[in-house]
């Protein structure tokens, strides 16, 4: 089937959630991968109180239209108010395209997974 271009993670130590996004992502493997998201943010949840969601989109660029809509209704439909969610992107038009996302979301674009990462610590403290 070859490399999947959406993977997930649960982080044991710091409750983060990450995902890594490579190029572009077809419809299907979006709603594969959205299926795993909403398994980890429960954990999150249960284990941490809230879901910190880092994405590592440095390797991706601009996604198709329809992937990019199945992913933004799950944002809208899925996403909680305190949710944090650290955005990594190098892209310009990736940017601008994840700028279109309307959620209550807290969701901040980043240069650097460091960068990412300390701002999700960080925003997560009580």
């Amino acid at each position: 089937m070859g490399n999947k271009v959406l993977t997930i993670s649960y982080d044991e130590t710091t409750g983060i959630v990450r995902t890594v996004a490579q190029g572009s992502v077809p419809a299907a493997e979006v709603a594969r991968y959205l299926a795993q998201l909403q398994s980890c943010a429960r954990r999150a949840r249960f284990e941490k109180g809230r879901l910190l969601h880092l994405v590592d989109a440095s390797a991706s660029a601009v996604q198709p239209r329809d992937s990019f809509d199945i992913l933004a209704q799950a944002a809208r439909d899925h996403s909680r108010q305190d949710d944090l969610t650290a955005v990594v992107m190098r892209s310009q038009p990736a940017r601008m395209q994840i700028a279109l996302l309307s959620t209550h979301v807290s969701l901040c674009l980043f240069s650097g997974i460091e960068e990412a990462e300390a701002w999700l610590m960080t925003e997560s403290r009580p």
